[in-house]
């Protein structure tokens, strides 16, 4: 009796096959996952926007905390001087506000800072050190998130 087996031809066939498939599923994945870092971003930008204006409304002067007016990026994370500033007048954060390569937003503001002027930023997920990309929001930008175009632009607002 003769038996009927898949020939080495076919079977790497299949193997190929396979292997295509897991490809393009791993390529949609990390397209999806890219996306959700961004969203999420997003939000905390947008958080960390409205946590400074109602900071703002609620001071005397209407004027961001001394310790965020620095002249330069101040990053917002767990302990920051200015994080905690912004928190006693606008009220905590769940967690830390992160972007998308899950490290912390930052606030820029002139020294003395004047309320009227600051840029809250953070990285997307496509971000490389030598390649910055970020949203950003301005006190003056009514249009929400804004990514920058140009090299200029990128080194004023990417931190």
């Amino acid at each position: 009796m003769k038996r009927k087996a898949f020939t080495l031809v076919e079977l790497l066939i299949v193997v190929v096959i396979i292997g295509i498939l897991a490809t393009l599923v791993t390529l949609a994945l990390g397209s999806a996952t890219r996306n959700a870092k961004n969203a999420k971003a997003k939000t905390s930008i947008e958080q960390v926007q409205k946590a400074v204006l109602v900071a703002l409304n609620s001071a005397d002067g209407a004027t961001l905390p001394a310790v965020c007016s620095t002249g330069g990026f101040v990053a917002l994370n767990s302990g920051s001087a200015c994080l905690t500033a912004i928190e006693a007048l606008a009220g905590a954060f769940s967690s830390p506000p992160v972007d998308a390569l899950n490290t912390a937003i930052y606030m820029n503001t002139p020294v003395g800072g004047a309320g009227t002027t600051y840029v809250i930023s953070g990285d997307t997920a496509s971000s490389t050190a030598s390649n910055k990309t970020c949203w950003y929001v301005t006190a003056s930008s009514n249009a929400g998130l804004t990514t920058p175009s140009t090299h200029a632009q990128r080194a004023t607002y990417c931190p």
